[in-house]
């Protein structure tokens, strides 16, 4: 199974409580992750590249992944980041249930 992140556009809500809502949800992320030197700039970057999801898991089950994840050299970060958030889905659904997104 494959999950599909997709881009935020907060232009796209009109009411001023969206940019609030995601400005909460960034400032919760980057105090989840303080401790694992990740740094947040906006919400597209924390769900993109995989390390701030499985960050968060290991943040709250640390028995359940391992991180930092090992890395190899040499690996596009596209395929890295696509990998982090598949094991960070996977291991979402296994534990907690949460449905596969189909695409």
């Amino acid at each position: 199974m494959k999950y599909c992140i997709i881009y935020i556009n907060i232009s796209l809500y009109p009411h001023p409580d969206s940019v609030i809502a995601v400005d909460s949800l960034i400032s919760w992320l980057r105090d989840q992750v303080s401790c694992y030197n990740l740094e947040i700039n906006d919400i597209r970057d924390a769900f993109v590249r995989g390390d701030v999801l499985c960050a968060i898991v290991h943040r709250f089950r640390p028995d359940l992944i391992e991180y930092p994840l090992p890395s190899e050299e040499n690996v596009d970060p596209l395929i890295a980041a696509a990998f982090m958030n598949q094991l960070a889905f996977d291991i979402m659904h296994q534990e907690y249930g949460l449905p596969h997104v189909r695409i």
